[in-house]
């Protein structure tokens, strides 16, 4: 809720919400980071939705925010294929950052996400792109369609390993999703001892 701080190996910079300055944080508390390669760095925040630091020039650009109060609050962000996708309470978004246009993936129930809020984003070795949220699993293709993997099983977290397995936390346990029948499949206690 301090807004957020670089530090540049030498001093602290701050970045603050400034309401007389278009150019600053569009709210001060920061709800997602997402690194876009060595150029930017997506802000995203608790009511404000999304902004853009430059890490070069250390500018801030802001993105419009959705009407709806849930579209605003970001949970889960993650550069993809030159766009953007966007966790919020309201769903999984796409953004153009050229042309500031959104596009609404995947909507969440409203009560199911507030209950539940964590989300996960992250991107597949075969580019595509992987969404954990209160509504399951979701792939998003390349080209941009949804698919839903399994039941939807609440999850909270996403991690891809170093051979390429994909991991999800739920609030029950740990899943890991198998390559061959593309099933999540529940890591029980006893498994985790040999892994």
């Amino acid at each position: 809720q301090g807004g957020l701080h670089r530090y540049d190996g030498q001093r602290y910079i701050a970045y603050r919400h400034d309401p007389r300055d278009p150019a600053s944080l569009p709210d001060s508390h920061v709800t997602a980071l997402a690194l876009d390669g060595q150029r930017a760095l997506w802000i995203g925040t608790h009511s404000e939705y999304l902004a853009r630091l430059d890490l070069a020039s250390g500018s801030i650009h802001r993105y419009g925010a959705p009407e709806a109060q849930a579209g605003r609050q970001v949970v889960a962000l993650l550069p993809w294929r030159e766009q953007v996708l966007i966790g919020t309470l309201a769903g999984l978004e796409r953004l153009d950052p050229q042309t500031g246009a959104r596009e609404l993936l995947l909507a969440l129930p409203g009560e199911a996400a507030r209950a539940a809020p964590w989300q996960g984003l992250v991107q597949g070795g075969d580019g595509s792109a992987w969404f954990a949220s209160a509504a399951g699993l979701h792939r998003i293709k390349p080209d941009g369609r949804v698919e839903r993997i399994g039941a939807p099983i609440a999850l909270r977290s996403l991690a891809l390993d170093h051979r390429g397995v994909l991991w999800a936390g739920g609030a029950d346990g740990l899943y890991r999703l198998d390559g061959r029948t593309g099933v999540l499949v529940k890591i029980e206690d006893e498994d985790l001892a040999g892994l």
